[in-house]
This record gives C-alpha cells, sequence and structure tokens, in this order.
C-alpha cells in the first residue's frame, strides 16, 4: 500500500484530518479537486483589497471552539462585539420595537421546534411554528440564512440537536484565512480530484485525475452534496443504509454578493446588520461597512437563493443592488465601486452551502459517520450532530475519524 490513510478533501475536516494523522504518525495523503485548499472557508482579498470570506465566516460555538484557539495562538482577529440588528420594511427603517417583536416570533418558532424535538417529533419546523402574518416571511428568508432551507424542508429533530451554547464571532481576517493558515503545513495534492473509489480488495484505491493510489483507509470528507450527485463512484457501491444517510441530508444552498461603496456613502455604524422585510422570502441579509471596511455583504440563502443563482452572476448582484437602492437611495449605483459574487450551488466540488436533514430524515445524519467495510470512512461538518454547518463541526468530527482509523489498523476492527 502507497499508505495508510487517504484524505479525500482538503476542507476544514481534510486538513484537521491530516494534521491527527501526522500526530499519529500514519502515512498519509490528501487529495483535493480544488486549486486550493479551504473548501467551503475561503477569503479572497484581491477583489477589494481587505479579506472578504466567501464561505464561512463566523467562529460558532465560539469559546469551545478549536479554530478559536489557533486564531489566538496566532494573533488572527475576531470580533466579539454583539451588535443590535436593524430592520428596513415598506420603504422606511423600521422602529427598533419591530426588530424586537421579529426576534421574539423567531424565538417562538424555534422553542415550537425544540419541543416538538422533545417529544419525539422529526417533522417540518413550518409543520409546528406559530403563524404569523407580519413575520412568516422574513423568517423563512431568516430561516434559511440559518440553516440553508426554509421551514418547510428543515427537520425540528435535526435542528433540536444542535448546540447553540458558547457563542458566534466573526473572523475579522477572514475565516478562510485562517483555515488557510492551519493547513499550510499537511501536504495536499491540489488540481487531483478523486473519480473512484475501489474496495474490493483489503484496501482501497483511489482513481485520482493524476492517477491510481492505494491505501489501507481512505476518509471522506467532501459535502453529501458531491457525494449525493455520485461525483465519487464507489466499487461497489456503498452500502443502502448509506446512501440513504447522504440522501436525507441536503446541502442547502446559500451565496453571497459583496459591494464596495464610496467612502462615507453609508452612514452607519461599523458591521451594522440589517433585515430587508418585504414580506416574503425573496429578501437578503446585509452586513454593512463591516469593521470599517467600505463594503455591504449580502447573504442570500434557500429556495430563492438557489434560483437567483440559475439566473446567473448578473442576477444575483443585481438583486442586491435593488435592495440597496430601496435602502440607501438612487444614488448608491453611482457610489458603487465593485462587486463581487460567490454561488456554492454551482460549484462542482461542494454543490450547496451547508447540510440540513429533511424532516423524518433526522436519524440519517448518525449514519452518515459511520465506517463502511472497515475501510471508508467519513467527516465533515455533516457528520456533526451537535455543530453541523460549521467548520468546528468538521473539525470535531474528523479527528474522531482519525482516531476510529487508528482503531482500526491496530486491532482489524472499526471501533465500537
Amino acid at each position: 500500500m502507497d499508505y495508510d490513510l487517504a484524505i479525500v478533501g482538503a476542507g476544514p475536516a481534510g486538513l484537521v484530518a491530516a494534521r491527527t494523522a501526522m500526530e499519529a504518525g500514519l502515512s498519509h495523503c490528501v487529495l483535493e479537486a480544488k486549486h486550493r485548499i479551504g473548501g467551503r472557508a475561503h477569503t479572497e482579498q484581491r477583489h477589494f483589497g481587505v479579506p472578504v470570506d466567501h464561505g464561512c465566516h463566523w467562529l460558532e460555538g465560539a469559546e469551545v471552539n478549536p479554530f478559536r484557539a489557533y486564531a489566538d495562538a496566532h494573533g488572527i482577529a475576531y470580533d466579539r462585539e454583539q451588535r443590535n440588528e436593524r430592520l428596513f420594511g415598506s420603504g422606511v427603517w423600521c422602529p427598533p420595537e419591530d426588530a424586537a417583536a421579529f426576534s421574539d416570533y423567531a424565538d417562538r418558532v424555534w422553542e415550537a421546534g425544540r419541543d416538538a424535538a422533545g417529544t419525539g417529533r422529526d417533522v417540518a419546523l413550518a409543520q409546528v411554528a406559530p403563524p404569523d402574518p407580519r413575520w412568516g416571511g422574513l423568517f423563512g428568508a431568516w430561516c434559511a440564512a440559518l440553516t440553508g432551507f426554509e421551514p418547510e424542508r428543515v427537520s425540528t429533530a435535526d435542528l433540536a440537536r444542535y448546540d447553540e451554547r458558547w457563542g458566534a464571532w466573526p473572523v475579522i481576517d477572514g475565516y478562510g484565512a485562517l483555515i488557510a493558515r492551519y493547513g499550510a503545513g499537511p501536504r495536499v495534492q491540489t488540481d487531483c480530484p478523486v473519480h473512484r473509489i475501489d474496495w474490493t480488495g483489503e484496501g482501497v484505491v483511489l482513481d485520482t485525475g493524476r492517477g491510481s493510489i492505494t491505501a489501507k483507509c481512505a476518509l471522506i470528507t467532501v459535502s453529501t452534496g458531491v457525494l449525493a450527485a455520485g461525483r465519487i463512484r464507489f466499487q461497489p457501491q456503498l452500502p443502502a443504509w448509506k446512501q440513504d444517510a447522504i440522501a436525507g441530508i441536503a446541502m442547502g444552498p446559500a451565496g453571497k454578493v459583496i459591494v464596495g461603496v464610496r467612502a462615507g456613502f453609508i452612514d452607519l455604524p461599523d458591521s451594522q446588520y440589517l433585515r430587508f422585510d418585504n414580506g416574503s422570502r425573496h429578501t437578503a441579509g446585509y452586513q454593512v461597512r463591516p469593521y470599517g471596511r467600505e463594503l455591504v455583504i449580502a447573504n442570500l440563502a434557500g429556495s430563492f437563493a438557489a434560483e437567483l443563482e440559475s439566473q446567473g452572476r448578473d442576477a444575483m448582484i443585481e438583486f442586491v443592488l435593488s435592495q440597496m437602492v430601496e435602502m440607501f437611495g438612487s444614488d448608491l449605483r453611482h457610489a458603487v465601486t465593485g462587486v463581487d459574487a460567490t454561488a456554492w450551488c454551482g460549484d462542482p466540488h461542494v454543490l450547496g452551502g451547508y447540510s440540513i436533514a429533511r424532516p423524518g430524515y433526522a436519524a440519517c445524519r448518525p449514519l452518515l459517520g459511520e465506517p463502511v467495510g472497515g475501510r471508508l470512512f467519513f467527516a465533515g461538518e455533516a457528520v456533526s450532530l451537535r455543530a453541523f454547518g460549521s467548520a468546528h463541526g468538521a473539525y470535531e468530527t474528523a479527528r474522531d475519524a482519525v482516531h476510529a482509523v487508528q482503531v482500526w489498523l491496530g486491532t482489524g476492527k472499526p471501533p465500537a
């Protein structure tokens, strides 16, 4: 065998797995289809001259997040300040009590979902949400921003497992930059997509764009979107229970539009968060002047994000600019200094934003992390029960998976 362990994917999970394998003394390789490492953690600075996260940006579970500790050790800045959010609707800035009323309604919906899960109900969040004609549309968009999908497509039982404690802090210097620095140690073969994994024999054979690689085990860290689309073929096929688990944990759409604006045009405090309430789910959330930078970052999610993305980059940008004109006036278009957009659904190496269980399929998530045949192991944010959709969820599952590989290599049996 060429290696003890072949790691497929160099997002946060793959990079953590590589570091863990190094610590354990396992010979390993990391195979990444993209030309870069980081996966959905990607910071870009060339376009606007300042760090912009095109993927994950928040240190979820910050107080216990190992990437936060890494940021501290390496002087990577993040923002712990909690800011009030502002609400814009019906052509005017809404009073603070409106924003508070929306937050109260959202809290009631989340609580209803947790109550349903507590009684064993794995149903759509929409089934248990208290009806509210005033806030229903905006909540649908907000739910998509948090989970990837609207309430009709989100499992109450899955949501209830998520650990909301420990804070969420945005990374000023870029979460993608943090991950890239963390991943600078392990050697990664980029531009090396894995097309097929043959686990017929005692080990595994991985057919890649650069030839075949053999290993005793493989750790697959790619998204469920990639697995569900069959971008990696397995020989023999994965068992039915594993295929069902992959199908049950969907990838919610997500995208961003970044707008550069002339200095001084937007008269709002730094890092102001805005919700645009137009009574529907066809809206975006906005981060304005993040950390004093003359940018507006619009977050699109859910079915509407997928719809806009299917229409192309220009449609995404025009939608965001039209909402910004309503908020800041028609002169906004003349104040724009640059635009950029990110669409994860169309990225062939990702095929979505982040994972969420379909209603009735919460039991699939634990199965995602189960080894197959003692030679195929799985990790990534979708595998995490309490921190799915986050880089630190990917971290924890990758560490656990490599430890399971160690057990297998030492005993010939997967862990109980």
